[in-house]
């Protein structure tokens, strides 16, 4: 599927139960688990790419989707 546009959210792990991570934004008080990249549907909807440990590896991979590496 082709994106019509890439965001990069800053999350955190809200909890675990039975072995799935409920993820969250994160707030702007706690410092990010990790990155996630996003791409955004023609039709306005946000599909998850993949994780990144840093800031930098998100914004990183998020220029390759655009072609900007």
């Amino acid at each position: 599927m082709k994106y019509v546009g890439y965001g990069i959210q800053a999350c955190v792990i809200d909890y675990e139960e039975n072995g799935t991570k409920y993820i969250i934004p994160a707030p702007a008080q706690i410092a990010p688990s990790f990155w996630g990249l996003y791409g955004r549907t023609p039709d306005g909807l946000a599909e998850w790419i993949a994780d990144y440990d840093t800031e930098e590896e998100a914004n990183a991979a998020m220029a390759k989707h655009q072609g900007n590496l």
